[in-house]
């Protein structure tokens, strides 16, 4: 039996493997994110308001008034306490829980706020039993330390008990599906391949030891660790590792290069492969940053500075406008470097910074001056990827974070308007969007990227045709733009659909690790990168199977490009620290006063 023989009966391995692994992720997945918005629903145990009628020996107490993690105040129906009386405003104050203590503020500096009789106007902690008047309203803060004591060992039992075993099973076949998939690409490196089999092998080891490595070593440095976002990442880069070689070590073209050019596929999977083992050894690091210090934040400026910096670099001394339409390649020695996957970065923590509680008008209108330089810059580029997934992202945190719909729509007006300006300006816009247009009527040089990539979908049905027996030399940028379409092609829609599943599974982990953690800017960065990373993927599949044009961005972990493989893992490495959060172990490098951090109001909910 042949190789090809071989590569075409494991498909039914790898394929049932990997359908298996997808569904138990996404499974875990959903049942937590369930279970986190019915709990999200319930008031926090242990903190709770009085109503107090009367004053003096008179005074009496009316009701309890449950308190969540961010409560509202005011006469309006919108209100989590509605206090039906005239001298108190439509939306008075705000009490929000932020790294382990309550706060409260007004909504306005206009509307009159007393605590313990004395008037405020900046957010202020709150104690056991402080007295709080709004209008004609008093209200007494509760803190019931032995109901929050209960509540903190029984969160503490069920990690330790429910922490690991979910996630065994799937740890266990992710395991399977790696060693076959290894086992299946070294047997075919063979022959005049040979010469790859030693740098493979040294890949393929380094990255199994360490990913079974930090499985086990994470959750003591992060404690928790999200693992299933933790498998879901892993799986989908391993299996980019693995096409990645399959690309440049098991070409059919390779029996027709020279030596020369022979030893330059050996390069390109040294460079890949560095980039995959650097993500790999900064992710702890990085992550335990994240975890235990504010380091983050305090870089707010640096990159409100450095996203645009980053841009213009790429502007001045990019290349690649010939042969890829966009100036993003910058060249550094014999490595080719792209800025724009960095800076994709810096623009999420400057969102985050921006929106960490809702702001007033005049902050937001100096975020969209300063976003739009940004895109203004990335036109030029012009990156049409790049400005897809910042939109996105922008619109996904803006409208959570704010909850105003109207902007929201502005926003995505102007975005409209922004295409459309791209549309008018930049031919290579405008090829891409006429070959998209005309893909079912003709086949041009505009559109035969995706009419190669639709009939390689074809060719593979559900279950693929093999690892190696696909026809990728027949479709331009295969590695980088359209490796989706080979992956359909060798492994079957089924597996498509399967790494389609697991960036839902980061995404819907995401979402959840969002209404977990206390603080608006953690809460801002996470939901920035869980959409940055799933609207790419979506947009870049979207591209390959002709419902987009294609934009020319790379599919996260498994297109080829050593800068976007690095930049997916640091986003990564902060959002397993950010998740891992708890309050009282972060470390604050900022001014205090007394060991309590120096609040301003947006540090709030």
């Amino acid at each position: 039996m042949n190789a090809s023989a071989i590569a075409y009966l494991a498909r039914y391995l790898f394929a049932g493997l990997f359908v298996l692994i997808a569904g138990l992720l996404l499974a875990k997945a959903i049942r937590d994110i369930s279970g986190r918005m019915r709990r999200n629903l319930r008031p926090v145990a242990g903190h709770y308001l009085l109503v107090i009628e009367g004053e003096g020996a008179a005074a009496r107490t009316v009701k309890p008034l449950p308190l969540f993690h961010t409560t509202i105040l005011g006469r309006s129906r919108v209100c989590d306490i509605r206090l039906g009386t005239d001298t108190v405003g439509a939306r008075h104050a705000i009490i929000y829980r932020f790294e382990g203590r309550w706060f409260i503020r007004p909504v306005r500096a206009s509307l009159p706020l007393l605590l313990n009789g004395a008037e405020i106007r900046d957010p202020v902690p709150l104690a056991d039993q402080d007295r709080i008047t709004l209008g004609e309203v008093n209200l007494v803060y509760i803190q019931d330390e032995a109901a929050q004591e209960l509540l903190a060992a029984e969160r503490q039992r069920l990690y330790r008990d429910r922490g690991m075993l979910p996630t065994l099973g799937t740890w266990f076949w992710v395991n399977i599906f790696y060693g076959a998939l290894a086992l299946l690409l070294l047997f075919l490196l063979r022959g005049d391949r040979l010469f790859l089999r030693e740098t493979v092998l040294f890949l393929v080891g380094a990255v199994w030891i360490l990913f079974n490595l930090y499985h086990f070593l994470l959750p003591w440095l992060l404690d928790p660790l999200d693992r299933p976002a933790w498998l879901a990442m892993m799986m989908v880069a391993i299996f980019g590792m693995v096409m990645q070689v399959r690309f440049s070590g098991l070409s059919n073209r390779l029996r027709e290069m020279d030596p020369e050019r022979m030893r330059n596929l050996l390069g390109d999977i040294r460079i890949q492969g560095i980039a995959l083992l650097a993500g790999l050894i900064l992710l702890p690091i990085i992550a335990v940053i994240a975890r235990r210090t504010r380091l983050i934040e305090l870089f707010v400026p640096v990159c409100f500075v450095l996203t645009p910096l980053l841009f213009i670099l790429t502007l001045i001394l990019g290349r690649g406008r010939e042969t890829h339409g966009a100036t993003l390649w910058i060249r550094v020695g014999g490595i080719s470097l792209q800025l724009t996957e960095f800076a994709k970065l810096t623009y999420l923590v400057v969102l985050a910074g921006f929106f960490k509680t809702r702001p007033e008008r005049r902050v937001q209108i100096g975020f969209a001056a300063w976003a739009a330089v940004i895109f203004f810059l990335i036109m030029l580029l012009p990156d049409l990827g790049s400005a897809m997934i910042l939109m996105m992202v922008t619109l996904v945190v803006y409208v959570v974070m704010t909850s105003e719909y109207l902007t929201t729509f502005a926003i995505l007006a102007s975005g409209t308007a922004l295409g459309a300006l791209a549309f008018a300006l930049f031919p290579h816009v405008r090829a891409r969007i006429s070959g998209w247009t005309t893909l079912w009527t003709e086949v041009t040089p505009r559109n035969a990227q995706i009419v190669y990539g639709l009939q390689a979908i074809a060719r593979g049905g559900l279950l693929g045709r093999g690892l190696a027996n696909g026809s990728p030399e027949g479709i331009p940028l295969a590695a980088s733009d359209m490796v989706f379409a080979v992956v359909c092609e060798e492994f079957g829609i089924l597996v498509g659909l399967s790494i389609v599943v697991c960036y839902i599974t980061i995404w819907l982990r995401g979402a959840k690790s969002t209404m977990t953690v206390r603080d608006g800017f953690t809460s801002s960065l996470i939901l920035g990168i869980v959409t940055a990373l799933f609207a790419e993927a979506a947009i870049v599949i979207s591209g390959v199977t002709g419902l987009l044009p294609l934009t020319g961005a790379t599919l996260p972990f498994v297109a080829a490009g050593g800068s976007s493989l690095l930049a997916k893992f640091i986003m990564m490495a902060i959002y397993f620290g950010l998740a891992a959060r708890r309050e009282e172990d972060v470390l604050w490098l900022q001014p205090t006063a007394g060991g309590v951090p120096l609040m301003t109001e947006e540090d709030g909910l």
